[in-house]
């Protein structure tokens, strides 16, 4: 069985860290979830830079612990090139198949 890891981006060259997000068996949802998520990431990135330009001293913790709980990424990271969210594609395996125990 096929499944999709959708997984978040940020940064380039050494600079570039990339985690999971979630996995879906549904690639419909992999599309909604990857526009979903750029959009919020768009969002959050604009408003970090807002608050960056105001020389606010909580753009550097943004988004904070507690606005992450809510956020469709918790994890998200963003840095000058912004967040980007893409997919993975990778088998499921059952364990119990795997080991001949089936």
């Amino acid at each position: 069985m096929k499944i999709w890891v959708v997984m978040g981006g940020s940064g380039e060259y050494s600079d570039r860290r990339e985690w999971p997000v979630r996995a879906y068996t549904d690639m419909a949802e992999v599309q909604r979830q990857i526009l979903l998520l750029t959009g919020k990431g768009n969002e959050l990135s604009a408003e970090r830079d807002r608050l960056r330009d105001e020389v606010s001293d909580r753009w550097w913790d943004f988004p904070s612990e507690e606005m992450r709980k809510t956020l469709p990424d918790p994890f998200i990271e963003f840095d000058y090139t912004g967040v980007s969210y893409f997919y993975y594609e990778v088998e499921l395996v059952d364990d119990a198949k795997a080991e001949g125990r089936s």
